[in-house]
């Protein structure tokens, strides 16, 4: 912005291209709740007649000086990729940026400032354990004191589901994934004008030269591969920590478990590595899912453990031999599940239902058909 008037002023303005916290309040209210029609409006006023006008005199000005603000966040990236032995019909381009990265993005944001949280607590209303939020439940203490002293917790939360991306030309698919963090408050996160949550990949969908036996398996393996790539710095960050500055510019000690990974159920047996004939939170198959009796959580640690012993003793990479000895352990056949090494993330843990098919559809689909059963005899 060469020629600015406040150019000269630029390394001790902290509201630079304003001139001032009163400027950029104001700039930030007109973006956030005013149409570009109606900020024009707004700036033509007579009432600026009389007093003094900002620098910015159109909508054009505004956001061009909004677009001269730091922290446009991380750099997207295109990495190309490869399965050992195996061709596709096209090249693999995974498109992402670096997760810790939006992370420190999210976690150092200013808006947020006054919803944010940082320890765990207990709420009782009279004698009951109230819950809402995840720092109210037992797991989050159950992490804090395995940390360091002063540490805080910035808990991932993760959302993907396979999405067309063309329609009519080629039918394109990915799987992006989304991030935020549970630092900032369930109310405030929601709001889609506040962007808390942060678009962080696309992962390819493509089609191998293989039998089709084996094509979603070979899919499958490359989405997790692909998690394992964008999530990798956040995983160190979840072992031995990162710093990272507050809204309030403090330097905090931080670790990054995963807490949630919203998807439907196809994609849920994905990320666990399961049949779709299990459940992919406990150890129930089909055969059992009418039990009265509750099974025991699929934990991943467990879930790992077959899959190494199945590696001990298969090829991963001889899919015919792996996959029909993969079946008899109700495993899918993916050898390097991404959560793998992710400390303090436990698939039956971390799983998050969506709403529409794990309450809506399954209301009407079950529920509603049971009560009119009931209400017939």
């Amino acid at each position: 912005m060469q020629g600015h008037p406040l150019q000269q002023a630029r390394e001790t303005n902290i509201w630079y291209p304003f001139d001032g916290l009163g400027e950029w309040s104001l700039a930030k209210f007109l973006v956030e709740n005013l149409s570009q029609t109606q900020i024009d409006k707004f700036l033509k006023l007579d009432w600026f007649q009389t007093r003094e006008r900002p620098q910015f005199k159109s909508k054009d000005e505004l956001f061009f000086y909004m677009q001269q603000l730091p922290g446009c966040g991380p750099k997207w990236q295109c990495t190309k990729l490869k399965l050992k032995g195996y061709e596709s019909e096209q090249a693999i381009h995974l498109i992402w940026r670096d997760v810790l990265e939006v992370t420190k993005q999210l976690f150092t944001n200013p808006v947020y400032a006054k919803h944010m949280c940082y320890d765990p607590h207990y709420i009782y209303q009279e004698q009951e354990h109230q819950f809402g939020e995840f720092w109210m439940s037992d797991d989050v203490w159950k992490i804090q004191d395995q940390l360091p002293e002063g540490a805080t917790i910035v808990p991932i939360v993760l959302a993907s589901d396979k999405t067309p991306v063309t329609r009519h030309m080629g039918g394109l698919e990915m799987h992006p994934l989304f991030l935020m963090i549970g630092n900032i408050q369930a109310d405030v996160r929601m709001k889609a004008t506040l962007h808390a949550w942060r678009c962080t990949a696309f992962m390819p969908t493509p089609t191998f030269v293989v039998n089709s036996d084996f094509q979603t398996l070979l899919c499958v393996r490359l989405w997790h591969k692909c998690m394992d790539l964008v999530c990798s710095n956040l995983k160190v960050a979840a072992r031995v920590g990162e710093y990272m500055v507050d809204p309030s510019a403090r330097m905090c000690y931080c670790f990054t478990p995963l807490i949630s990974h919203g998807a439907d159920l196809p994609e849920q047996l994905m990320i666990t590595c399961i049949m779709k004939n299990s459940s992919p939170v406990t150890t129930a198959t089909h055969k059992e899912f009418g039990d009265e009796t509750p099974h025991p959580p699929r934990n991943g640690s467990d879930t790992y453990m077959l899959i190494q012993q199945l590696c001990n003793c298969v090829d991963p990479w001889n899919l015919i031999v792996f996959v029909r000895e993969a079946k008899k352990l109700h495993l899918s056949g993916v050898h390097l599940p991404y959560w793998r090494n992710w400390r303090h993330s436990n698939p039956a843990r971390f799983l998050t239902p969506e709403i529409l098919h794990a309450l809506h559809k399954f209301f009407f689909d079950h529920v509603l058909k049971w009560i009119k059963q009931i209400m017939v005899l």
